[in-house]
């Protein structure tokens, strides 16, 4: 296999490769690669008289031509690093201010009180009553409060069975034989639980998830940078 030169009648390419495929064979091959951008790689039969026929591939591994793929390989694979990162960046962003601003929360459940709908221990996703409509039928999560209401004695995930939101809502846990005592007031709701997570329990919490997602930026960011550091060093 040939070496490169830029000189005589090869001026204005990058890379030059000739190969003869077979010891005992008479056919010759060149490859070539402009200097160009846009430039790709030319494969050519040497005939008999010294003339290039081109041709759509050559029978050897062209060193040229690999090199030309990894390098397009390469640009995509950078494309799609930096569309990650701009990606991840965003992601983690709008999930720490919906959690922050208390839009979405994750909420671990403590009681077996809608056992049958969900259990203690699942995670249930809530929104803010500001996004999702409270009606009949709703499972909301609340402040509960004693009768005279001068005590708050914990939030609740229950359903809503009765009431207005004037008057105030009527609640009952599903697994509860009977109703909340005390009504539940627009204040008092926190949001709308729109969905659960079966047997998470308490690895979900709002902070441990957001810390995850933050190292797995981080991850994105440094990991290719670390790999070629490791390569680095192999060499």
């Amino acid at each position: 296999m040939g070496a490169r030169t830029r000189s005589g009648p090869w001026v204005g390419l990058q890379d030059i490769e000739w190969s003869n495929p077979g010891a005992v064979s008479d056919e010759h091959f060149v490859v070539v690669l402009g200097n160009r951008p846009e430039s790709k790689p030319q494969a050519f039969k040497v005939g008999a008289t010294g003339a290039l026929v081109g041709v759509d591939s050559v029978p050897f591994d062209s060193v040229v031509i690999r090199r030309f793929k990894q390098a397009q390989t390469e640009g995509l694979r950078r494309a799609l690093r930096a569309v990650t990162r701009v990606f991840s960046g965003v992601l983690v962003a709008s999930i720490a201010i919906v959690l922050l601003t208390g839009l979405v929360q994750l909420r671990l459940v403590a009681s077996e009180s809608m056992s049958g709908t969900f259990e203690k221990d699942d995670m249930v996703i809530v929104v803010s009553p500001q996004v999702a409509e409270v009606a009949m039928g709703s499972i909301i999560v609340f402040h509960y409060y004693n009768l005279d209401r001068t005590e708050m004695i914990g939030d609740f995930s229950h359903r809503i069975i009765g009431g207005t939101a004037v008057e105030g809502w009527v609640t009952q846990g599903d697994a509860n034989p009977d109703p909340d005592l005390s009504p539940v007031l627009s204040q008092d709701i926190i949001g709308v639980v729109v969905g659960w997570i079966p047997g998470i329990g308490m690895v979900l919490r709002p902070q441990i998830v957001l810390g995850v997602m933050v190292l797995l930026f981080i991850a994105v960011i440094l990991g290719p940078e670390i790999k070629d550091a490791l390569k680095g060093r192999r060499r």
